[in-house]
């Protein structure tokens, strides 16, 4: 600063100065739009342009440590205790395909994986990430709204829904159909977005989708709009006793919360008919 000339130094004041306020002015947006009540908006999936930035993200190495460790969770119980009779999982909203591939990748050779989304084609952009992915043992899926799930009562051991929960249109009732759906010693974990991080976060989210995000998704909001649009854990929990999910575990985490039976899988035996 000694070393400038009067002229530059009022240049630099004046950068700093411009440059402090628009700080401020952001942070000041970002503190403002923090979500105090939740908001529902438009899904991603439904937009084809944000569709395929999602799924651009959902290749990412980050993205998909994410899904191998869910998944992990999900199935760790069914190793601890193995049994004769095939494994059965149904991943409920299965969006980019990322949970499901990884799923199928993980899960016994003899199990069966199955999907449902409610969005048309997505199906195809997941068994296509699937072939990409080389994940080559079959996989099911199927165009099915979360809360009319075509399916007998009792036909899964397992079912996964990883950030469908800020989305369905009637969750209680889809929250029911996975109890429905389940057999009586079967397990579930539900994983989404959790509406009320802390507020740093919720900056460091702004700054994210504001340099980040690619500029489709940034348009609809994302992921902002997800966030606004997903449960506090409070209002997860009362969701699924309302529903009547068995055992309910809540696990809250920075920006995340899944929900998930206590307890480990019971042994799966054979039935002789």
């Amino acid at each position: 600063m000694l070393f400038l000339r009067p002229s530059g130094r009022v240049l630099f004041w004046t950068a700093l100065t411009s440059l402090t306020a628009l700080v401020s002015r952001w942070v000041s947006d970002a503190v403002a739009s923090y979500p105090r009540a939740r908001q529902a908006g438009p899904l991603a999936a439904c937009n084809p342009a944000a569709a395929r930035d999602e799924q651009r993200l959902a290749d990412s190495p980050a993205w998909r440590i994410v899904e191998w460790l869910l998944v992990r969770r999900a199935l760790t119980p069914f190793r601890e205790r193995p049994g004769f009779e095939r494994l059965r999982i149904l991943n409920v909203d299965f969006g980019p395909g990322g949970v499901a591939v990884a799923l199928r990748r993980q899960a016994p050779l003899d199990s069966v994986v199955v999907g449902t989304d409610s969005v048309s084609g997505m199906g195809d952009l997941a068994l296509h990430r699937a072939r990409r992915r080389g994940a080559h043992r079959p996989l099911l899926l199927s165009q099915a709204w979360g809360h009319a799930l075509p399916f007998r009562d009792g036909s899964f051991h397992l079912v996964v829904a990883s950030g469908a929960l800020h989305g369905w249109i009637a969750p209680e009732q889809a929250l029911a159909e996975i109890k429905r759906v389940l057999t009586p010693d079967g397990r579930y974990l539900v994983a989404d977005f959790r509406r009320d991080l802390p507020l740093p976060y919720w900056l460091v989210l702004q700054l994210v989708q504001t340099l980040f995000t690619p500029k489709d998704l940034r348009a609809l909001g994302e992921p902002r709009a997800s966030v606004r649009a997903a449960y506090a854990p409070h209002e997860a929990e009362w969701l699924a006793g309302r529903a009547g999910l068995p055992q309910i575990s809540l696990l809250p985490g920075i920006g995340w919360l899944m929900m998930e039976r206590q307890g480990a899988a019971s042994p799966r035996r054979y039935t002789l008919s």
